[in-house]
């Protein structure tokens, strides 16, 4: 009887370890921040995003070189609030690899963008994202942008 309350006991601790509520997934905070993305609910990107975050994007200018262009957070929630309402935009995450260790998480996602509907480009976001106040905030942003080899 010892034996199987032991044993019984090692799975529900190995389970309640593995199990990671879907409150507490760094990748949720991914998908509610493209979801304020797609509204254009700047507030709510504000509230994913940490203070003092960095965005950079990789741009490819040739087959070699690229180009890095960095952005802040303010002058990023303050661009989304200027796009003309005309503007349809829709960035579609192919997948999440996430990686965590403790309150660090890194999420890569392979994407394709489209304006109204249209393909505008493809790459790959990598976001770095730490734990605040007992919430998944995104740190940092970096993303690479091209026109054809998608991920």
């Amino acid at each position: 009887m010892r034996t199987l309350l032991l044993t019984f006991s090692c799975f529900l601790l190995g389970w309640a370890a593995y199990s990671q509520p879907a409150a507490d997934d760094p990748r949720n905070t991914i998908k509610e921040f493209f979801m304020a993305f797609h509204a254009r609910d700047t507030t709510g990107m504000g509230a994913l995003m940490a203070e003092g975050m960095k965005l950079q994007t990789m741009k490819v200018s040739d087959s070699v070189q690229f180009e890095v262009a960095e952005q802040t957070r303010r002058n990023f929630l303050a661009g989304m609030q200027h796009l003309p309402d005309t503007l349809r935009i829709e960035e579609r995450i192919k997948s999440y690899d996430l990686k965590v260790d403790g309150p660090m998480a890194q999420v890569w996602t392979p994407y394709e963008f489209y304006v109204n509907g249209k393909f505008s480009h493809c790459g790959v976001n990598a976001f770095q994202l730490g734990k605040v106040k007992g919430r998944w905030k995104i740190l940092y942003l970096i993303d690479t942008r091209r026109k054809t080899d998608c991920p």
